[in-house]
């Protein structure tokens, strides 16, 4: 197999100042570092300026290849290596973080003209600010870097780092020898130093002997030959994707679209069969410098096939004056130029005149073609952050929208203004919080990543940048702080309006906290092992402005040990609570209590976890650790080291610390949660809103959310954020503390005003797409302006999947609530138990998912029982490249397949509508049979959100517009025989076909049929059914009902399993006759003829049959992995099916149907069990036995947790029963039964009360 090929990043160090040669000469090696050459083999990457002389350049590829052929490069013995040359000045410091790579051999070049010991001439300010002045400066610089960047877990001593000494010719062999020994004696006892092998290199560039070259190549190749990952075993369809990109690189287009990619890895001479593979495979090739692909939204949408890229998108903004290309020297571009030098203000303008100037030398132009991602790009690696200010919705002015602006720190020239940065007005707290680097070594990129976060949270109009300091808003008005980069630490300090002898300091913790989270933040993106301290700072016994440092982890240890010698104030502002004893959580409030799942995965796999920082900040959030334990784990050395760190952590603090370990993990990693103990998540979605547009869109979305939720498995509850209540804070809240299956925010402008977001909260860490489902509710165009705030308050809620509703003067109509509900219950379960109802001559409408169906009177001459099916199609690729709008899928199943008498009236609502999308053409498509669609000539009736039409027979329909037909103003009802409608007709007909036949293929149908078994028969038929299949081709019986009473709609894969038992605590169990013995009764992925099984009913207890109708009991289901284990995704939990059994003593059945209504979420097709109505039995319950209400929430099967939850949450006996019973109403759903409620009361000794619960439907039936 082919080696690896290795990304060799080789670092010049300041070569055009230190080298004191010819002035030709130097222009050269400097105009070389700033085009940032790269050359690999003999493939040379030209830049769009001519500045390399041409013999440079082919004398450059011949002492780079040596003499080695092309077919011999990329074997063992020579494996191919690539050579990055880094700009020396300090201006591009700044992004230097973006190419350091562990994977890496690393070349230093410094001049023999300067010794270590003298200042380097020509510095520029950014060079002093980072305090470089000697050569001695420069070296540490370059060592500590590529130690801090690249230092691997356990290899102490790589990446390695070769000296290569320069000006051969121009000194003495004595005066070499000297130069070595200084460099060796200072670094001796530098931990960075250990990176350098023992071998230093001394040439001459411009000798013709080239023998010093090729020695230093040969090394280079040895070196490379011995590193750790050489030999790297890798698949080999991994290889051939990689050759099928290079080959699309040499088409000279350098971006790739990541579908594309996917296409390639599925192509037959590739070989990759699971596309889920895809972007890892993209990632590791990104690792070794071959491509560029961030997996992250929107950045993951391109494949950068030449790193190149980023380097010449880099040069063309962040670059020294004398290289700014096309630089106009006066009027208004001339203007924006100086503003972006002096204060790091890059507008949209400039950079699109830039950008076209630099198309327009291209033979393929890409730069404007690819702004949005480019931009997006050099945000991620912190080179840029979006600085346009933004309106509230409070700003009610006409102004045009400002011009996008963007913050550049690393060109930020302005020094600091103390009047600007310590106004008059302000008083300063006396002590300063300090951040110590260790090594004395604090990068400029660092410090600029930390000014453009600053910049992105609080905006450029509250932010005071200059070069090394700022100064920012907080939570307080009255209260600002200060950073300044001084030296190797940082020096923070607090600022507050309030009289110098009344002055009140109280954003100290919040603040250290917020920069704690930053600095962690780029450490773990950029230079993972980096190492700093807070620390309380003194001046020290040596004088003269030095400062002697405290760390706060010692000072902590002092406190509690009552000897610590650090000022009372400092404690108070800077670590108050700082190591507060961890608060325990409340137990899961939601579901049957706290079900733990068990690590599938050992922790001892840690090789992928690189980030923990938003795990740290939900732990700390949540009090499960503290703020000393997180700056401890902070400070380990290596990402291996942290989260080691942080497991025995989390192990010594106990049961409560490792679920919350789990919670947070699952929130934030989700694809490492198997790697953790965590609990099983409740059944509960949480409504969260401030309350904003109440009347109009909450409590109707509640009603009908609470009114469908139990053929969903889950429960509903609301919880309204209060003025100064942090959103992120709520959302944690119930999904750490409270374990909730999923929150839904609604998201306002209400919701955006800023007393409800924290200034110097955590970053917004829900990674996981299925705990939060944000609702966008707006006043009708204004939806980009809330995109915008939104943007700046909480910019991960916008990589969530969401749903949005515009707001005019009109009340929603009940179509939109339902459709935005279903959109929220299907997001928080694959599971649904399908509508049923009954059709009788009286007519009736019937409302589902935002579809209503109206029955007229008349349609049936006899009554017929059917049920709903509604799907809502993915908005995929398949779907928006060939739809411009779609219905959802509805699906009919019907116990007589006659034409209604009468037609019916069906209206669907557009589930999904592009932008762009003008009044066109309408198809709507009918599947009569199997998977064939066809176009359906029914008149259509549009409004802006629905399609109507009537129809006397009832399949599978969907409505849709085809992509491209907005001119054609006919429906689809049209005669008209023009042959570019049938051609669409068509196309749509084959486009729907694919996009349903992929959304359906991995979901089956749960049976269980008949859902009572009768006395005469006591045995019920339970199948699986691949969707879409006709029950009758798998099975027959002759009580088998169509539709069934019962009928689940579930996702299973083609490798699992469903596991079906019977509750042996229930009345109605099955005959263990019918059961096999092991597994059990088990299903497969259908096809559906090994799927079914008969099984007969027999009461626990028959004894207990004496007095009673009804008997009850529960099939549970649970899904299995191809591992054989419980799948413990909350979102494919299996709902419970229960079943009847009629008493033995052959009472008369009584009949109960609902008209026109849900006959029940699991109930029966006749004869369904009487629920209690809240309203006439739960206040007689209350009143008669809230003294004992716990009791008898052990008899309705609470868990001690969930009663202990129930206490915590309400503060009297009264309200606690009634919660109580609301819970087991919403838990057990159609088995809630009056009959249930009465037995439970009789097992507390209240036969009485029981007794005088009557039912009132029972003398409805008549």
């Amino acid at each position: 197999m082919e080696p690896l090929k290795e990304e060799t990043p080789t670092q010049s160090q300041q070569t055009a100042k230190l080298e004191g040669r010819t002035e030709s000469a130097s222009k050269d090696t400097s105009q070389q570092s700033q085009n940032q050459q790269r050359l690999q083999g003999d493939d040379t990457v030209q830049q769009q300026t001519q500045d390399i002389p041409d013999d440079v350049i082919t004398k450059a590829k011949e002492r780079l290849q040596g003499g080695i052929t092309e077919e011999q490069l990329g074997t063992a013995e020579h494996p191919r290596l690539s050579i990055w040359d880094f700009g020396g000045q300090a201006t591009y410091y700044g992004s230097h973080q973006c190419f350091f790579t562990p994977r890496g051999i690393y070349i230093l070049v410094m001049s023999l003209l300067q010794k270590l010991s003298d200042p380097v001439p020509y510095l520029d300010y950014k060079a002093s600010a980072d305090n470089l002045v000697t050569g001695r400066d420069y070296l540490d610089h370059w060592l500590n870097s590529v130690r801090t960047h690249g230092l691997v877990h356990k290899r102490k001593d790589k990446p390695p780092i070769v000296l290569v000494l320069t000006h051969k010719d121009m000194v003495t062999e004595s005066e070499i020898e000297e130069y070595k020994k200084d460099i060796l004696d200072h670094i001796s006892g530098m931990a960075a130093g250990k990176h350098v092998l023992p071998k230093i290199f001394v040439i001459d560039n411009f000798s013709e002997d080239n023998s010093d070259i090729d020695e230093l190549r040969e090394y280079l190749r040895e070196v490379a030959k011995s590193q750790w990952y050489m030999g790297q075993k890798v698949p080999i369809t991994w290889l051939h994707l990689k050759s099928k990109l290079m080959d699309k690189r040499r088409e000279d287009d350098p971006f790739c679209p990541f579908q594309d990619a996917v296409d390639l890895a599925l192509s037959d001479d590739v070989g990759i069969t699971d596309d889920s593979h895809v972007a890892d495979i993209l990632t590791f090739l990104h690792d070794l410098g071959d491509i560029i692909f961030i997996n992250e939204p929107v950045l993951r949408d391109h494949v950068a096939l030449r790193p190149q890229v980023m380097i010449d998108v880099f040069k063309t903004i962040i670059t020294v004056p004398e290289y700014q290309q096309d630089r106009s020297m006066g009027g208004e571009v001339a203007e924006m130029w100086r503003r972006l030098e002096n204060e790091g203000i890059l507008s949209d303008r400039l950079l699109t005149i830039i950008w076209t100037k630099a198309d327009q030398k291209m033979q393929k132009p890409y730069l404007l073609r690819n702004k949005p991602f480019l931009k997006r790009l050099m945000e991620k690696y912190y080179l840029i952050c979006n600085a346009t200010p933004i309106r509230g919705f409070d700003d009610t002015t006409q102004q045009p929208e400002k011009e996008e602006i963007y913050f550049v720190p690393s060109l930020l020239a302005a020094k600091p203004d103390d009047s600007t940065l310590y106004p008059g007005h302000l008083s300063r707290f006396r002590y300063p919080l300090y951040v110590e680097f260790d090594n004395m070594f604090l990068p400029s990129g660092m410090f600029y990543r930390l000014q453009a976060i600053c910049v992105r949270r609080f905006g450029l109009e509250e932010s005071h940048v200059f070069a090394g300091c700022g100064r920012f808003p907080t939570d307080d008005a009255k209260q600002q702080f200060v950073v300044t980069k001084v030296k190797h630490y940082l020096k923070v300090e607090l600022l507050s309006a309030e009289a110098e002898d009344q002055a009140v300091f109280t954003q100290g913790l919040p603040v250290r906290k917020f920069l704690s989270s930053c600095l962690f933040e780029i450490k773990e993106k950029w230079i993972p092992s980096i190492q700093y301290d807070w620390c309380f700072g003194e001046e020290s016994d040596e004088g003269a402005g030095k400062l002697s440092f405290h760390p706060l982890s010692d000072i902590g240890q002092e406190t509690a040990m009552g000897s610590s010698r650090i000022p009372e104030d400092f404690n108070a502002v800077w670590m108050r609570g700082s190591g507060a004893q961890r608060m325990s959580r409340a137990e899961n409030s939601g579901g049957d209590g706290p079900v733990m799942i068990q690590p599938t995965t050992s922790p001892a796999n840690i090789s992928a976890i690189h980030t923990i920082g938003p795990v740290l900040d939900c732990m700390e959030t949540c009090r499960a650790l503290n703020l000393a334990d997180c700056d401890r784990i902070r400070h380990e050395l290596t990402f291996v080291s942290r989260f080691q760190e942080l497991v025995a952590t989390v192990n010594d603090a106990g049961d409560v610390c490792r679920r919350l370990l789990g919670a947070s993990v699952e929130v934030c990693l989700p694809e490492r949660a198997p790697m953790f103990l965590r609990e099983e998540r409740g059944n509960d979605i949480v409504i969260l809103h401030v309350e904003d547009y109440d009347d109009k869109l909450v409590q109707p979305l509640v009603e009908q959310v609470v009114k469908s939720s139990s053929r969903y498995g889950v429960t509903v509850c609301e919880d309204i954020i209060k003025s100064g209540d942090d959103i992120t804070d709520k959302i944690l809240d119930h999904l750490l503390k409270h374990n909730a299956r999923m929150v839904v925010p609604i998201i306002t402008p209400q919701a955006l005003h800023g007393r409800h977001w924290s200034m110097l909260g955590y970053e917004f860490p829900v990674q996981n797409k299925n705990l939060v489902f944000p609702v966008f509710a707006y006043p009708e165009g204004t939806r980009e302006r809330l995109l915008e705030v939104l943007g700046r308050r909480c910019a991960g809620m916008l990589d969530l999947p969401s749903t949005e509703v515009p707001m005019t003067e009109e009340p929603l109509s009940s179509t939109k609530v339902s459709l935005t509900a279903a959109e929220i219950l299907r997001k928080a379960s694959s599971s649904i138990v399908l509508f049923t109802c009954y059709i009788t001559s009286d007519g009736c409408t019937v409302e589902e998912d935002g579809v209503t169906i109206s029955f007229p009177k008349g349609c049936v001459e006899t009554e017929r029982f059917l049920s709903l099916e509604v799907d809502m199609l993915p908005i995929d690729a398949a779907m928006t490249n060939s739809f411009s709008a779609v219905t959802p899928v509805l699906t009919v199943h019907q116990d007589t397949e006659e034409d209604f008498l009468n037609p019916v009236t069906v209206t669907l609502p557009w589930t999904w509508k592009s932008a762009s999308t003008s009044p066109g053409r309408t198809i709507l498509m009918k599947r009569s049979t199997g998977r064939q669609w066809s176009v359906s000539r029914n008149e259509v009736r549009e409004t802006e959100d629905t399609v109507t039409f009537t129809t006397h027979h009832f399949c599978s329909v969907v409505g849709s517009k085809k992509k491209g037909s907005a001119e054609e103003a006919s429906t689809s009802a049209d005669t008209s025989t023009d042959k570019l409608d049938e051609a669409a007709d068509e196309e749509a007909k084959e486009d729907m076909q694919a996009v349903v036949t992929k959304y359906s293929e991995d979901k089956v149908h749960l049976i269980i049929n008949p859902n009572e078994a009768t006395t005469d028969d006591r045995g019920i038929h339970m199948l699986c059914v691949e969707k879409g299949k006709e029950v009758t081709e798998y099975f027959r019986a002759a009580n088998f009902r169509t539709p069934p009473p019962f009928q689940q709609e579930i996702i299973m894969h083609k490798k699992e399993t469903i596991l079906a038992q019977f509750n042996e605590k229930e009345d109605v169990i099955a005959d263990p006759r019918d059961i096999p013995e092991d597994p059990g009764i088990q299903f497969v992925f259908p096809p559906a003829n090994c799927n079914r099984i008969s099984v007969r009913l027999q009461l626990r207890d028959p004894q207990k049959a004496t007095g009673k109708k009804k008997f009850e009991g529960t099939v549970k289901f649970t899904l299995m992995s191809e591992e054989d284990k419980p799948v413990t995704d909350p979102f494919r939990r299996i709902n419970s099916a229960h079943v009847y059994l009629s008493s033995l003593q052959g009472e008369k059945k009584t009949s109960q149907k609902r008209r026109g209504r849900q006959l029940s979420d699991s109930g029966p097709s006749s004869k369904l069990p009487k629920q209690v109505d809240v309203d006439n039995y739960f206040d007689k319950v209350v009143y008669g036995v809230s003294a004992n209400w716990d009791n008898l929430a052990r008899k309705l099967n609470f868990t001690a947790n969930q009663i202990d939850g129930i206490e915590r949450k309400k503060p009297d006996t009264d309200r606690r029963c009634w919660e109580m019973l609301r819970r087991w109403r919403n838990r057990d759903g159609e088995a809630a039964t009056l009959q249930a409620l009465k037995n439970a009361l009789v097992k507390i000794e209240q036969r009485h009360l029981a007794e005088t619960l009557e039912d009132s439907s029972e003398s409805s039936d008549g």
